[in-house]
């Protein structure tokens, strides 16, 4: 096999809850993740070294987490080395998870072309050490994610569709999980939202990182056009609702003030 070329999904946190702090230094979470169709598109083939080429060049440095997760990859199994070329579509910066999924998607894709026998479980060992939504991209679909993120918990498939609306500005998720230190909270579990995803109507969207983003024109524009809950995903920038025909109409309106919007639906998991 010469090259293997993979559709890489963003996610949306459909819940999140900061539920602690550790010793590492690391916050402990309780959070839903869903894949969503905005895609990034990876190719990945076998290489002596690492070398990333990318649409965005300024992404194009060794601590990209493609190049992170090929090195990781080789180092643990004992593989040679890849050539990754990724075209960027999902935002950087906006709570999407794009990064971590075009890292999950170059550990699948070389052990597809290297023939190594690692069943998911094995790559998530490796997935976690890049960083904690990675192990949650290996299989995607609908997930209740716990301990940093990498303690995954499968739901029934949630199907749904969306509107996604990035900010101007990227956040800084270190600086989020700071201010989040500096606030006193009651912790919201995540049942609620899980048993609402399977029954009809809005669903109680939420993310304890709402609490430090002030009101903007996005949510404004969405409200106008009948949105019901709106959430931010991650740590920001991105906020999205679900997906309803007066909503559709707040797309132009957004675009022409600049935001980037993307209508999407969600992604199953799959096997690969």
């Amino acid at each position: 096999m010469s090259g293997i070329t993979l559709k890489t999904p963003a996610k949306l946190n459909l819940f999140l809850e900061i539920t602690g702090r550790r010793a590492d230094g690391y916050h402990s979470l309780s959070t839903v993740m869903q894949t969503v169709g905005i895609f990034d598109t990876l190719t990945v083939k076998k290489a002596d070294g690492i070398n990333l080429r990318c649409s965005d060049p300024e992404l194009e440095t060794a601590d990209n987490l493609c190049v992170r997760a090929a090195k990781l990859f080789s180092e643990t199994f004992g593989t040679r080395g890849a050539e990754i070329r990724l075209e960027k579509v999902i935002p950087t910066g906006a709570g999407l998870g794009g990064g971590s999924s075009d890292a999950a998607a170059t550990l699948k894709a070389m052990r597809v072309l290297y023939g190594i026998d690692a069943d998911d479980k094995a790559l998530e060992k490796v997935a976690v050490m890049l960083g904690a939504d990675v192990p949650f991209f290996i299989r995607g679909g609908t997930q209740y994610c716990a301990g940093i993120g990498e303690v995954l918990t499968p739901l029934p498939e949630y199907t749904d569709r969306f509107i996604v609306v990035t900010g101007r500005q990227k956040v800084s998720t270190p600086l989020a999980y700071r201010l989040a230190d500096g606030i006193e909270y009651k912790k919201r579990h995540a049942g609620r939202l899980i048993a609402s995803l399977y029954e009809k109507g809005d669903k109680p969207f939420f993310n304890r990182f709402e609490d430090f983003m002030s009101g903007d024109g996005r949510i404004s524009v969405l409200k106008e056009h009948g949105a019901g809950n709106i959430c931010l995903t991650g740590s920001g920038s991105a906020i999205f609702t679900r997906m309803k025909e007066s909503v559709r109409g707040a797309f132009e309106t957004l675009s022409a003030l600049g935001y980037k919007v993307f209508l999407c639906s969600s992604v199953k998991s799959v096997d690969f």
